[in-house]
């Protein structure tokens, strides 16, 4: 009963985030109607120019009020949106050890830096970055090193580097295009990109992101990833974030289901519960591991130097299920706006 229970709750997530591609097409079909010149309702009184005017500037600075806590959430967690969508140079260096039971280690190093080249308007920048392949779920947990088990956790073997065409942000939209190459023994050529867009729905922003790429060793694939987010106060941000990752040679679904929230303490000092679901459909729909995590992170004296701690229950299936604690240790150095 357990395993049927399991391969219903991935199906779920399955038809969620297949589900995410069509609510994302009728989001850009439904923006750019209402934006037509041709689209108007002369049956609605039209609403006093003093009045509308001091609604949306309201609405506007309520608006933009969460979108900077939200992404000053990010900006502190070194999260994947952050890097993806600044249209600041960012370089971030992880330095991380996973540590088992029974004593087991293995340490990483992940470098990630975006440098804005001069004179092109804000819109090129030269990317370096290692495992390239990772960067490929439009900013959600999915590829982060809190979650991959120890066997998946390797030094990297290989660095990529590229040029990307970014498109400085436009109220609620975002593009880039990136064209790279792998600096391993044969050399690989990828591309990608990315499109997000975001809206109010009441008191809550639904964000929407669409990744394409292709790696010549991997093959073309896509991912579709949604957000929900709600701020539950100012201290605490809710996000539940569900994505989906198509390979066109494997023919399968990588899948992920995020429930999150973020409690800052202070503003040096902050906490991220997280509860998540990773599954697959290779061969057949399944559940790889459910995941309890809480992460400890903390700005040490410079403002550029984070320490995290993070404790982590998997319950993978290659253990029938059973819990297996894990350990991370991570010192970041973040440094944006350079």
């Amino acid at each position: 009963m357990a395993n049927t229970a399991t391969i219903k709750n991935l199906f779920l997530f399955d038809r969620a985030a297949l589900a995410a591609r069509f609510i994302f097409r009728c989001s850009i079909a439904a923006l750019l109607f209402s934006a037509s010149p041709l689209y108007a309702d002369d049956g609605e009184p039209p609403v006093p120019e003093h009045k509308s005017g001091a609604v949306d500037s309201t609405h506007d600075y309520v608006a933009q009020q969460f979108v900077g806590f939200v992404t000053g959430v990010d900006r502190f967690f070194g999260d994947e949106r952050n890097f993806q969508e600044t249209n600041q140079s960012v370089l971030q260096l992880d330095l991380s050890e996973l540590m088992q039971r029974g004593g087991s280690r293995q340490a990483q190093q992940t470098l990630k830096a975006k440098l804005r080249l001069p004179a092109t308007e804000q819109r090129l920048h030269l990317l370096l970055e290692s495992e390239p392949e990772a960067n490929t779920a439009g900013g959600g947990e999915a590829a982060t090193a809190q979650t991959k088990t120890l066997s998946q956790l390797v030094t990297p073997g290989n660095y990529g580097i590229a040029l990307r065409y970014e498109k400085p942000t436009e109220n609620k939209w975002h593009f880039s295009a990136d064209l790279g190459k792998q600096m391993e023994t044969p050399a690989q050529i990828y591309s990608r990109g990315r499109l997000s867009m975001s809206a109010p729905l009441a008191d809550w922003r639904m964000k929407v992101a669409e990744t394409v790429f292709w790696f010549e060793d991997a093959g073309t694939g896509e991912t579709t990833l949604i957000d929900f987010e709600h701020a539950l106060g100012e201290p605490a941000l809710f996000r539940s974030s569900s994505s989906a990752t198509w390979l066109h040679r494997t023919q399968s679904f990588e899948l992920r289901q995020d429930f999150s929230v973020y409690h800052t303490l202070d503003e040096q000092r902050a906490l991220h519960y997280e509860a998540s679901a990773i599954g697959s459909s290779d061969p057949q729909m399944h559940a790889n591991d459910y995941v309890l995590s809480l992460r400890y992170r903390q700005q040490l004296n410079r403002h550029w130097l984070f320490f995290e701690i993070n404790p982590q229950l998997h319950f993978p299936k290659e253990t029938d299920f059973k819990f297996t604690p894990l350990l991370l240790l991570k010192l970041e150095m973040l440094f944006d706006k350079i």
